[in-house]
């Protein structure tokens, strides 16, 4: 029988020691991606660069088509595409190893019920048993009792 720790919580914790420099990287750079934090910083860069650019009369480095943001913004996407994949695939791979986990412990879980139902049913055979054998007694009590009954009295 498993232990009475959380397998999910044991597989996570052993993961996390087995990871490489790379899942470690990929795993930090779509949690940090996928936060709202990241969508808001980026969101006011972006705003900032199209303000300075379109307001800075003299001196624009990137006018209106904005073709360096552009730039920017395909670099970005081009690195940050794989990583997130990296990281999914190896969470896709946690969750087989999870789900796994889970279904062994559901058949220990079953094969453990299954043994306490069996053992239920013979305590309650068991007990059917025990109510005849009594009520056979008790029948057996009565009957002396009447037939002691009439001698008694005479």
């Amino acid at each position: 029988m498993l232990r009475n720790q959380n397998p999910h919580d044991r597989h996570k914790r052993r993961n996390k020691s087995c990871l490489t420099f790379g899942q470690l990287v990929a795993d930090k750079f779509a949690a940090a991606i996928g936060s709202w934090t990241f969508i808001i910083i980026q969101s006011c860069l972006l705003m900032a660069w199209i303000v300075i650019n379109i307001c800075a009369i003299i001196n624009s480095w990137d006018p209106y088509p904005f073709i360096l943001l552009n730039l920017f913004l395909s670099c970005q996407a081009a690195y940050t595409g794989p990583m997130v994949m990296m990281s999914q695939n190896r969470q896709a791979s946690i969750d087989r190893e999870t789900l796994r986990k889970d279904y062994e412990l559901s058949e220990e879980s079953a094969i453990l019920l299954a043994k306490i139902v069996t053992s239920l049913q013979s305590f309650e055979s068991d007990r059917k048993k025990q109510v005849k054998l009594l009520t056979k007694i008790l029948v057996e009590m009565e009957e002396e009792d009447d037939v002691n009954a009439p001698e008694a009295s005479s």
